[in-house]
């Protein structure tokens, strides 16, 4: 699966233009507001890991795309109070590789970034409570 493989390509040694076809698909709202919980738990790990890939400052999206992108984080960091959550794995994924990869620098670059930075950390600091 799509996920895997993304998990396992290295920063360094991966092509990028072979990503880029799948980096916008991704993006697509049938993707990114699926109704399927399961499925937006996926693309949000793939989608860490292409933003890892392509690293923090050359992301092959548009302001709107990474503003959805983040929105979607967002909101299933905030599923990850729940440990008993099918996709906890998943979304806890995501804030691995936020954290690590420090991807969540990309929101300050966007424009009017600072809501989402507050709802970012709120839903962070809300989890460590």
């Amino acid at each position: 699966p799509l996920q895997i493989e993304l998990q396992e390509c290295e920063q360094n040694t991966v092509v990028l233009d072979s990503l880029n076809n799948v980096a916008k698909q991704l993006v697509n709202n049938e993707f990114l507001k699926h109704r399927d919980k399961r499925v937006r738990a996926i693309v949000s790990c793939c989608l860490a890991d292409i933003l890892k890939l392509y690293a923090v400052d050359q992301p092959p999206y548009s302001d709107n795309e990474l503003k959805a992108i983040f929105s979607l984080f967002i909101s299933q960091l905030k599923e990850l109070s729940n440990i008993s959550d099918p996709y906890y794995d998943n979304r806890f994924y995501l804030l691995e590789s936020l954290s690590m990869v420090q991807s969540i620098l990309i929101i300050k670059q966007l424009n009017n970034s600072a809501a989402m930075m507050t709802e970012l950390f709120k839903t962070i600091f809300g989890l460590a409570k």
